[in-house]
């Protein structure tokens, strides 16, 4: 299917921009068709088509719904989540169409993960569940357990994750939905047993990977890192860390570039490189991105506190002003320079 739509897009790309001009509506159907292929390969320009279309008919922009939610994606996928929330739930809000409800909840859900917010994700999941249900679609059913099931690992209840993705049969899934049924089952059994969760995770990457899903394929190469380096199997963890930030660069994923900075600057503070710990999470502590929550934030506090310790207040201060005065785009260089750095 994604190697068919390939084949078209000149073809697509016409009809958008005739639609544009002559029929609006007709163009925010052709942006709302292209939300799951756009959204899970980090394919941007639908959503600059979608944008377009917003400028270009300001006073109909509230009932293009299907180029709101092409913007509302590709927001979340960059990071700004408050543009992602603003447009998903105006569309949720405004519309009766069960389709449209489905993505606007989607993107909604996945919002609330990446902001914190595990109790709001668990509310939007069983609306998203009931609309897949009611519209036969397995894949807004798959992703409604796999983010039920993340919200209970990332709040602590990784049992209750593993019971909550056992009642999907991953049979009846695409293979993109089944690789995030195998990283969400990753998540919570690295909690639990992470032998098992690497596992899981590099499941989910071939999955992804036979399909062409970068989407599956970065956050399930992002936490398998992080576990290699738990594990102190350092190399392995450098080998997916640069997979992983180059993946980031190539696709524009910044939303996950995030937590890569973040995890990956206790990897290169357990390899000596106090300088480049604090410049990474500096960087990826910024007050314009998504705040660190939880776990996470713990332990990234725990290796600035130790390295503020060790090299005083003064150098701390500077590497700091280092890491905060680098943008994301910038940051996910600099880390690439890092690892490659540590790798040879």
């Amino acid at each position: 299917g994604r190697r068919r739509l390939d084949d078209v897009v000149a073809e697509i790309r016409l009809g958008h921009r005739w639609a544009t001009d002559h029929d609006p509506d007709l163009a925010a159907d052709i942006s709302g068709a292209l939300h799951l292929a756009a959204y899970s390969s980090f394919w941007t320009e639908p959503a600059e088509w979608s944008r377009d279309l917003l400028d270009r008919w300001p006073a109909r922009a509230d009932a293009l719904l299907g180029a709101r939610l092409l913007v509302a994606a590709h927001a979340a996928n960059v990071g700004d989540l408050a543009a992602a929330r603003a447009h998903a739930g105006a569309v949720a809000e405004q519309t009766a169409d069960a389709e449209l409800i489905g993505t606007a909840v989607e993107i909604l859900s996945d919002v609330a993960i990446y902001d914190g917010d595990l109790a709001g994700s668990t509310r939007l999941n069983a609306v998203l569940d009931t609309v897949g249900r009611e519209l036969g679609d397995q894949h807004l059913i798959t992703v409604a357990a796999a983010n039920d099931a993340l919200a209970s690992s990332f709040g602590g209840d990784p049992a209750a994750a593993l019971e909550r993705l056992a009642g999907i049969d991953a049979a009846r899934c695409a293979p993109s939905d089944r690789g995030w049924l195998a990283y969400s089952r990753g998540e919570a059994l690295s909690l639990l047993d992470p032998p098992a969760a690497v596992s899981a995770y590099e499941e989910a990457i071939a999955l992804a990977r036979s399909v062409g899903n970068p989407f599956v394929t970065s956050v399930a190469l992002m936490s398998v890192a992080a576990e290699h380096a738990r594990a102190g199997r350092r190399g392995a963890a450098l080998e997916a860390y640069a997979l992983c930030l180059h993946g980031h660069r190539r696709h524009g994923n910044l939303v996950h570039a995030v937590t890569t900075l973040r995890s990956l600057a206790e990897t290169v503070h357990a390899v000596g490189d106090a300088h480049g710990a604090v410049v990474l999470a500096a960087a990826a502590s910024h007050p314009d991105l998504r705040a660190s929550h939880g776990a996470e934030s713990e332990r990234l506090g725990a290796v600035l506190d130790e390295v503020a310790r060790d090299v005083g207040g003064d150098r701390f201060d500077a590497w700091v002003a280092e890491g905060r005065a680098l943008d994301l785009d910038r940051a996910v260089h600099v880390a690439i320079d890092i690892v490659e750095r540590h790798r040879r």
